[in-house]
């Protein structure tokens, strides 16, 4: 898209601002219409009580949502979840960008263009120091070329089979030979597989709510991630106990009397299959039997509710990645996969290493830090 079409409507009728409460029924409305385009899978989800939690309540007491208005309509938003980072031993805010919609009406004026900007000018004197997302194919190019983000990584999606015969008919095999197939690969699958370790001494349970215990468990879990979001007590609840319309199962491992890990896992409807999703987890350092524990406890959870499949993200590193691939878990190939998580990032705040934050090796991700889910 050539420059003269990003500053085409730069001084027309449109204008770029700053959202407040009093917007939300009109950037509802305007989600409707765009999610109803779209087919998007958040569409269920649009009410008053979902945007005051998502963007009036975030943990880190910040709304951050521009919008363009054409008129008195308002006809375009680019919205961020304003998340707290851990970067070695400091915090620093983050805007996630989320939902970047504009009107059908009016996609010809560029206007996600000037939105992006915007919001990334003015984001450093706000105190938002990075830029983050994780853009769906459309949106991807522009985030990179004309917003100055940089793809950091695309994080893998993995996957882990459960009842074979629903995901041959989901592909379109025969039901006559399904069931039959579905039995070979089963068998094969489980002879391919690892022993799993024995973890002693380690107790899992679920919970309704995460305990005051684990801003102390956050404190000793956090230390090895160079860049991870800031998983306390506060933020915890927000995300997967006090959203109104998502129902989250949380695991919680005890060793020795102390809280030593935890897992989110969550049930999801999607292209004619019921899915698991681990959304979460977090434990010790070196504690592989706790990992181990949780993921037993979750996927034996996920049986018990007859799911199909088991998905998660999970960055390619030397703890969390080896225990997935041995409870079954493999990268979806690229061909397979339905949606890339490409993760971009722009350092804004001068402050700040660009080279660390552009390092995939350095972020720990997972479904929990995508608001789809």
């Amino acid at each position: 898209m050539p420059e003269a079409l990003v500053n085409l409507h730069a001084e027309g009728r449109d204008r770029i601002r700053l959202a407040t409460l009093a917007d939300r029924d009109a950037l509802l409305e305007l989600s409707r219409i765009v999610f109803k385009e779209t087919g998007t899978d958040k569409a269920s989800e649009l009410s008053p009580e979902f945007w005051d939690w998502q963007f009036a309540h975030q943990p880190s007491d910040r709304m951050w949502i521009w919008l363009a208005e054409s008129g008195n309509r308002i006809v375009g938003q680019l919205p961020s979840n304003v998340i707290r980072l851990k970067w070695l031993d400091r915090q620093v805010l983050a805007a996630m960008t989320v939902d970047l919609m504009v009107h059908p009406a009016h996609r010809s004026k560029s206007l996600f263009l000037r939105m992006g900007r915007r919001s990334n000018e003015e984001m450093n004197g706000a105190g938002i120091s990075v830029s983050i997302g994780l853009p769906n194919k459309n949106s991807f190019p522009t985030a990179v070329r004309f917003i100055s983000h940089k793809l950091v990584c695309e994080v893998p999606v993995m996957m882990r089979p459960m009842r074979w015969r629903r995901l041959l008919e989901r592909a379109k095999v025969s039901p006559r030979v399904s069931p039959f197939l579905g039995a070979v690969a089963a068998a094969g699958y489980r002879l391919t597989r690892l022993p799993l370790m024995q973890a002693k001494g380690v107790a899992v349970h679920e919970v309704g709510e995460f305990p005051e215990e684990i801003d102390l468990f956050w404190q000793r879990a956090s230390g090895p991630h160079k860049i991870i979001s800031v998983r306390d007590l506060k933020y915890l609840t927000w995300r997967y106990c006090q959203c109104p319309t998502r129902t989250y199962q949380i695991h919680l491992a005890q060793s020795d009397g102390r809280l030593a890990g935890y897992l989110v896992r969550r049930i999801i409807e999607k292209d004619g299959l019921r899915l698991g999703a681990l959304m979460d987890v977090l434990v010790e350092p070196g504690r592989r039997d706790v990992l181990h524990s949780l993921l037993a406890s979750a996927i034996a959870g996920f049986r018990e509710q007859s799911v199909d499949a088991l998905v998660c993200l999970m960055q390619r590193d030397d703890f969390y990645y080896p225990a997935l691939r041995r409870h079954g878990f493999f990268r979806v190939p690229e061909r397979f996969n339905p949606r890339s998580f490409n993760f971009v990032c722009r350092v804004l705040s001068p402050d700040l290493p660009e080279d660390a934050f552009y390092s995939s090796q350095n972020w720990f991700l997972t479904l929990g830090d995508y608001d789809v889910y």
